[in-house]
């Protein structure tokens, strides 16, 4: 997928953020509470997000049986999906790739080979504290690469 723009699209309890990567470059990533509220309101951000960043190719995480995730999270995951089938983009949902014992492994990982991220990088809470909002831009990371991990594997 090299010069491609690759969107990756996340959702988790109280968040939803995007990374946007240009071939193998991170341009770009953000985040919304508000999107996270209701799936019109992820639906609209998603479309948002689409029309200004322009990528060629959308992410996102496909449901599964499997998944960690519940409760509105999962209506979030479903409303993100729709909104990218409208959208003049190669649409593509995958499973949530585990390449490492956990997301705080994961992130590590990703600020070496993406050093812009390490100001983003937490520390992992301690388990009575919610996960922080940053882990949700290696989340939609992740799942932008996904796209590439399979490009080079075909």
């Amino acid at each position: 997928m090299a010069g491609y723009k690759v969107l990756g699209v996340a959702a988790a309890t109280g968040k939803v953020g995007y990374a946007l990567l240009e071939g193998e470059r991170l341009i770009d990533w953000g985040l919304s509470k508000v999107a996270s509220k209701s799936p019109a309101q992820v639906a609209a951000k998603t479309s948002y997000w689409i029309d200004l960043l322009k990528p060629d190719a959308f992410v996102s995480e496909r449901l599964t049986k499997r998944m960690r995730k519940h409760g509105l999270t999962i209506k979030l995951l479903a409303a993100i999906a729709k909104a990218a089938e409208d959208a003049p983009v190669i649409n593509v949902t995958v499973p949530r790739l585990r390449l490492h014992k956990n997301k705080y492994e994961e992130a590590e990982a990703l600020t070496r080979r993406f050093p812009d991220l390490k100001s983003q990088l937490p520390e992992k809470p301690p388990c009575w504290l919610p996960e922080p909002r940053s882990m949700i831009f290696f989340e939609a990371l992740t799942l932008a690469l996904s796209l590439t991990l399979t490009d080079e594997a075909a």
